[in-house]
């Protein structure tokens, strides 16, 4: 195929190379590129999200400057923001816990069955044995 269509396969690689060179040097913040959003892991791209100009930065955005990347894109941000949005969460409930609003449960798991308190990826889930998972969870109710 590279054979059959070499000037083809040239034009496109070249521009992939000049998309990320242009977002590599496209800022959503003065700390974070668009180049950074796809590379980051999803937690460094969360915590950076804790920013509102983050957020309505990447909406105002014309994504089609990087048409080739522009589904990464979004998916990398969708995937940051369903991260975010489980740590609020999360810190919601420990504020609640702290404020005696609500009672811990504790709830094990056995081998590959896991019991779906958190849907979350930083759920806390701490391996006690190669069969059993300890998953802290909160229920909401009287002490």
């Amino acid at each position: 195929m590279i054979k059959e269509y070499p000037i083809v396969l040239w034009i496109y690689y070249s521009d992939c190379i000049k998309q990320i060179e242009r977002m590599k040097s496209t800022k959503i913040l003065e700390t974070c590129t668009f180049f950074q959003l796809l590379t980051k892991n999803h937690r460094e791209v969360a915590a950076l999200m804790r920013n509102p100009d983050f957020g309505a930065n990447f909406e105002l955005f014309d994504l089609n400057k990087f048409c080739l990347y522009a589904e990464d894109l979004a998916r990398a941000f969708d995937r940051a923001q369903n991260h975010l949005n489980c740590m609020l969460d999360q810190e919601d409930i420990s504020h609640e816990t702290a404020d005696g609003k609500l009672r811990p449960n504790f709830t094990a798991s056995f081998g590959d069955s896991e019991l779906p308190f958190f849907k979350c990826p930083s759920a806390l889930m701490i391996p006690t044995s190669a069969n059993m998972t300890m998953v802290f969870a909160w229920k909401a109710g009287d002490s």
